[in-house]
């Protein structure tokens, strides 16, 4: 929409224009030809990347421009004082928690992402209750705060911890019990996350088997699951004794 250079003029338009748009968003046809027309096949707006990086860049500028910030507020402080406006942006948060895609990245953005490493969300949920503070020190502790693959340690990972990687991808080894084989068992994807194919992996000895390693270390191994699960036996048994973390009662 351009604009028209006069301040007087200007106000007008943009009054005009909102005052169309809130008749627009409240005709049920107009509604639905719009949501046609963002969602049709082949031509879903959402998933364009250039019309994702202009809205984006969009936003940027609009939350550095004090005078919108200013009218975004006065638009939402209006809002929140209409009844039929509160009604039925309720309904449209009731109606949007009741899909689980929409809940999933919710959270997904409150916790920075799902991923391996990630344990404020995953930790009460995911891992095994012992998965705590005091085993990741213990942990450190005993493979001296460096890689098994490198010996790169903290500072060489860019100041951040190094990851503490369970060898069998499997959050609850210890909780996965075989009564036939009398022994912990993993299941492991070695298919891909959009398909994946489980296997049932049989441990040997102690089921909570963890090795450090640096972020891009970490995402290396993400593959051929197998070939590094026995990697890592092999490297906690030559490199470590045996021992990956130290008892608690150490």
């Amino acid at each position: 929409m351009t604009l028209p250079k006069d301040p007087a003029k200007r106000e007008e338009s943009l009054r005009n224009y909102r005052e169309a748009a809130q008749k627009r968003s409240k005709d049920p046809e107009w509604i639905h030809k719009n949501k046609k027309a963002n969602h049709n096949i082949g031509g879903d707006l959402y998933k364009d990347p250039e019309w994702i990086r202009k809205n984006k860049e969009v936003g940027r500028r609009n939350a550095q421009n004090p005078e919108w910030v200013r009218k975004n507020k006065e638009v939402g402080i209006k809002n929140s004082h209409d009844l039929e406006w509160r009604s039925d942006h309720e309904k449209m948060i009731q109606n949007r928690s009741q899909n689980p895609n929409w809940r999933f990245r919710l959270i997904e953005s409150k916790v920075g992402g799902f991923w391996y490493g990630n344990v404020r969300y995953r930790a009460p949920l995911r891992y095994c209750e012992l998965w705590c503070p005091d085993l990741w020190r213990r942990i450190d502790k005993a493979q001296n705060y460096q890689s098994i693959l490198s010996g790169k340690n903290k500072e060489d990972n860019g100041g951040r911890a190094l990851s503490r990687h369970h060898v069998y991808y499997q959050k609850k080894a210890c909780c996965g019990w075989d009564e036939d084989a009398q022994g912990y068992y993993a299941m492991i994807n070695i298919g891909t996350r959009k398909h994946p194919k489980q296997i049932k992996y049989y441990i040997h000895g102690d089921p909570n088997k963890f090795v450090l390693l640096t972020a891009r270390e970490h995402g290396v191994v993400a593959k051929d699951k197998l070939t590094w699960i026995k990697v890592f036996e092999d490297l906690i048994e030559i490199k470590l004794g045996g021992v990956c973390y130290i008892q608690k009662d150490v």
